[in-house]
C-alpha cells in the first residue's frame, strides 16, 4: 500500500526507513516506568512529526483518527497517538476548537477550569482528573496552536507592505497572499491573527451583502477598523465601479462614432443620425458620472487628510505630554531657572574673588619692598635734576655797588649843551 504521509522526503523523520524502528514507534506505549528514556524519545518523536506534518500541510484542525491515517505505513496506522494526543493536550500544543474559536487563546488549562471547575463545587479533584483520563479523543476536533503560531508568523512576514494598515475584503486578500488550500486552515490563520492582535476584522453590508473586512496594522494602539476607515473603503469601491461604467460608455461612444460614419460612408443618413444621437445621450451620462467621480474623489481625499491630520494632532498631543513630564521630572520651571540663573552669577563672582585671592603672593614684605623700591626711583630722580643744574653755565650774581663802579669806567662821549630838549610830538 502507498504511503499516505504527505511530506517531501527532507521533512520525514530519520527512522521512516527503519522497519525495525518503526514497528517499535507504531506499537502502544508500555507503561513509563519500565523505560522511562524510550518513553520520552518515542513521545518526542510523535510529537515533531506531528508538528511537521500540520506546518507543511497549513492544517490545524486534528482528528485522532484523521491523524492515524495520515501516517499509515504499509497498511498499518500508529497504535499510540492516542498517548501522544494526550501529552499535547497536557503541554497546550493542542487545544479543542471550541476554546480557540469562542475564546482568545485561552488554552486547555482554561477549558478544563471552564467546563468542570465551574460546575458544581461538590466534585473533587480526583474526580477532575479521572474525567479527564476518560475523555473520548476521537470525538474531539482540535487545533494544533504551536503549528498555527508558526504559519501565522510566517503569514505576516510575506505580506506586502502596500497592504499593510490597508483596509481590503478577505476574499482580496486571500488572492494576494494565499496560504494553503485549504479554506478552514486560512480562517484558523486569521483568527488567530486577530485573537493576538495582529489583525483586525470587520464585517459589514455591501450591496446587501455581509462581507469581511481586514487590515493589518503597525500601529499596536489600533484595535478595530474605524468607521472612518469603512467610509474610505466604501469610497474607494465607489470610485472603482464608476471609473469601470466611465470606461465603458467612452468605448460605448467611441463605437457609436464609428457605426455614424459607416452609415454615413452607405448614405444610410438616417442610421448615421441614430448613432449619433446615441453618441451625443453616451456623452451625458459620461459627463453625470465624472461629475460623481469628482465629488467621489475630493471626499476620498478630505477623509483620508482628515485621518492624518488626527495623527499629526495626536503626534502633537504626545510631544506635548512628553515636554510636560519631561519639566516635570526635572523640576523645570520658569522660576526654577531664574533662581538658578542667579546662582551661577552668585558662584561667577565668588570664583573671581577666589582667583584674586589665589594670585597674591605669600611673602608679607612685598609691600614693604615696593615702598623702597619707589624711594629709590624718586631719588635717581632728584640726582639726575642736581646733575643737570651743575653742568648748566650761571650767570654772575652782580650787585648794586658793583654795577656803579663799572658805569664809571666806562668811557662815554660828553653829552652836547646845544640839544634840543623840545619834547617830540606825541604820536
Amino acid at each position: 500500500m502507498p504511503e499516505t504521509v504527505s511530506l517531501p522526503l527532507d521533512k520525514l523523520p530519520e527512522y521512516w526507513k527503519d522497519e525495525d524502528r518503526l514497528n517499535v514507534l507504531f506499537a502502544p506505549f508500555r507503561n513509563r516506568h519500565v523505560n522511562a528514556k524510550d518513553w520520552d524519545t518515542k513521545l518526542s518523536f510523535w510529537k515533531q512529526s506531528i508538528y511537521v506534518f500540520c506546518t507543511h500541510n497549513s492544517i490545524y484542525k486534528l482528528q485522532l483518527d484523521e491523524m492515524q491515517k495520515s501516517f499509515t505505513h504499509q497498511g498499518r496506522y500508529p497504535m499510540c497517538l492516542h498517548i501522544v494526543f494526550e501529552e499535547l493536550l497536557k503541554s497546550q500544543d493542542l487545544i479543542p476548537i471550541e476554546n480557540f474559536v469562542n475564546n482568545k487563546e485561552q488554552g486547555w488549562g482554561m477549558w478544563v477550569a471552564d467546563f468542570f471547575v465551574k460546575k458544581p463545587i461538590s466534585w473533587s479533584f480526583n474526580k477532575l482528573k479521572s474525567t479527564l483520563t476518560t475523555i473520548n479523543l476521537s470525538d474531539m476536533t482540535l487545533v494544533h496552536i504551536e503549528a498555527l503560531k508558526h504559519n501565522a508568523k510566517l503569514y505576516v512576514t510575506s505580506i506586502p507592505d502596500d497592504i499593510k494598515n490597508k483596509v481590503i475584503e478577505i476574499t482580496e486578500l486571500k488572492k494576494l497572499v494565499p496560504s494553503g488550500n485549504c479554506t478552514e486552515s486560512f480562517d484558523l490563520l486569521l483568527s488567530h491573527l486577530q485573537n493576538t492582535n495582529q489583525l483586525m476584522m470587520r464585517k459589514i453590508n455591501k450591496n446587501n451583502n455581509l462581507i469581511t473586512l481586514v487590515k493589518f496594522s503597525t500601529n499596536p494602539k489600533e484595535k478595530e477598523i474605524s468607521d472612518c476607515e469603512v467610509d474610505i473603503y466604501m469610497l474607494g469601491e465607489t470610485e472603482k465601479i464608476l471609473l469601470k461604467n466611465i470606461e465603458s460608455l467612452e468605448g460605448e461612444m467611441n463605437n457609436a462614432i464609428k457605426d455614424a460614419k459607416a452609415y454615413l460612408a452607405k448614405n444610410h443618413r438616417q442610421m448615421a443620425k441614430t448613432s449619433l444621437r446615441k453618441k451625443h445621450d453616451l456623452e451625458k451620462r459620461i459627463e453625470t458620472k465624472s461629475s460623481a467621480l469628482y465629488n467621489v474623489q475630493t471626499m476620498l481625499s478630505r477623509l483620508e487628510d482628515s485621518k492624518h491630520d488626527a495623527v499629526v494632532f495626536d503626534t502633537y498631543k504626545n510631544a506635548l505630554t512628553s515636554i510636560r513630564n519631561n519639566f516635570k521630572e526635572n523640576k523645570l520651571t520658569e522660576d526654577s531657572v531664574t533662581d538658578t540663573m542667579i546662582e551661577i552669577g552668585e558662584v561667577l563672582d565668588i570664583h573671581n574673588d577666589i582667583q584674586e585671592t589665589l594670585g597674591k603672593s605669600l611673602n608679607d614684605s612685598d609691600g614693604d619692598l615696593e615702598k623702597e623700591l619707589e624711594l629709590l626711583m624718586s631719588s635717581e630722580v632728584d640726582n639726575d635734576e642736581d646733575n643737570a643744574t651743575n653742568t648748566t653755565p650761571r650767570k654772575p650774581d652782580l650787585k648794586m655797588k658793583d654795577l656803579e663802579e663799572q658805569f664809571k669806567e666806562l668811557d662815554l662821549p660828553n653829552v652836547p649843551d646845544d640839544l634840543d630838549t623840545t619834547p617830540l610830538p606825541a604820536l
